[in-house]
């Protein structure tokens, strides 16, 4: 089972870079351990946690969304998921990360991250 100290700053950091970056109002909703093996959205970014808090951090979601995001962190639309989309949503999952590995550090957890790998399409 997750620890709050392990979670809880992983939502920080999202949180606040969505409102940030995307100045959206973002609200958490109800929390879920997902113990599947598949992906649930297009777009994935993985990070690799290791150290005293290990894992695998997946920020998921769909390719409508991912660009949306893309678009507003490039400053132009983004027609089509390209190279740069990609990398604007990499940066997305690293910055979050990073942010919370800041956390997980107050929290007594020592850790290091690799870099973000972004995986297409669902499983």
């Amino acid at each position: 089972m997750l620890k709050a100290e392990i979670v809880n700053p992983f939502l920080k950091a999202a949180l606040s870079f969505l409102e940030e970056h995307l100045n959206m109002e973002v609200t958490r909703g109800q929390l879920r351990l997902d113990s599947s093996k598949c992906t649930s959205g297009e777009i994935n970014v993985a990070i690799g946690v290791t150290g005293d808090a290990e894992g695998t951090v997946l920020y998921s979601m769909s390719e409508r969304t991912a660009k949306s995001i893309a678009s507003v962190l490039i400053g132009e639309p983004v027609p089509v998921f390209n190279a740069l989309a990609e990398s604007a949503i990499a940066e997305m999952g690293n910055i979050i990360t990073g942010r919370a590995a800041f956390g997980l550090e107050e929290e007594g957890f020592r850790c290091r991250l690799s870099p973000p790998a972004i995986i297409a399409g669902r499983g």
